[in-house]
C-alpha cells in the first residue's frame, strides 16, 4: 500500500518541483555581451563625406587591422594598430606612423577607441529594436555600439561628433583570447 502511494505521489511531487523551479527562474535570458575582440568582419563606414568598405580584424583590445576595399582609390590600403604603433601598407610598401601624428578624429582611431571603451560598459546597455545598444564616451565624442543580444556579434557603430556610422556584416569569431 505504501509503495502504491509513493508511486502515485512521485509524479505529483516532480511536477510540483518543476513548477516551483520554473517560477523562481528569471523569465528571459540575459543578453550576450558585445564581442569587442577576437573577431573579424566586413565593414561599411560612412565617415563625414566618404563611404569606405573593407575588412576589419580585431585580435585583442588595443589592436585593429582595417583592410580597405572601397573606394577604389584606397583599395589595397591596410592600417594596423598594434597597441603601440600604427603600420600602413599599400601596394607592397609599408611604413610606420607615430599614433600622435594622427588626429583623434581619424576613422580607424574612432573605431579603435569605441571598441576599447565598450568593454565592461554593462551599466550603459539598453535593449533596442535594433539590438543591444552599448553607449559611452570617448575622446572623439559619444558613441553607440549595437550588437546582437543573442550572439554578441557587432551590428553597428555610431559616433555622431565624428560624422561616423558603421555597419558590420559577416561577423565571425577568431578564437583569439580577449585582451
Amino acid at each position: 500500500m505504501l509503495r502504491r502511494l509513493a508511486r502515485a505521489a512521485l509524479p505529483l511531487l516532480l511536477c510540483t518541483a518543476l513548477l516551483f523551479l520554473s517560477a523562481c527562474s528569471p523569465g528571459g535570458k540575459e543578453a550576450q555581451e558585445p564581442v569587442t575582440a577576437g573577431f573579424e568582419c566586413d565593414i561599411a563606414v560612412q565617415y563625414q563625406e566618404m563611404d569606405v568598405k573593407g575588412h576589419l580584424t580585431r585580435r585583442t583590445a588595443g589592436s585593429l587591422l582595417l583592410e580597405i576595399t572601397e573606394p577604389s582609390t584606397l583599395n589595397g590600403l591596410s592600417i594596423e594598430w598594434d597597441g603601440e604603433g600604427i603600420t600602413m601598407k599599400i601596394h607592397g610598401l609599408a611604413f610606420d606612423i607615430d599614433p600622435s601624428a594622427l588626429p583623434e578624429s581619424a576613422l580607424g582611431q574612432g573605431l579603435l577607441s569605441a571598441l576599447d571603451a565598450a568593454v565592461g560598459q554593462r551599466e550603459e546597455r539598453t535593449q533596442t529594436q535594433e539590438g543591444l545598444a552599448t553607449s559611452g564616451s570617448i575622446t572623439q565624442g559619444e558613441f553607440t555600439l549595437v550588437s546582437d543580444p543573442e550572439t554578441g556579434s557587432l551590428l553597428s557603430l555610431s559616433i555622431p561628433a565624428m560624422g561616423l556610422t558603421a555597419e558590420f556584416s559577416n561577423f565571425t569569431l577568431t578564437g583569439t583570447a580577449l585582451g
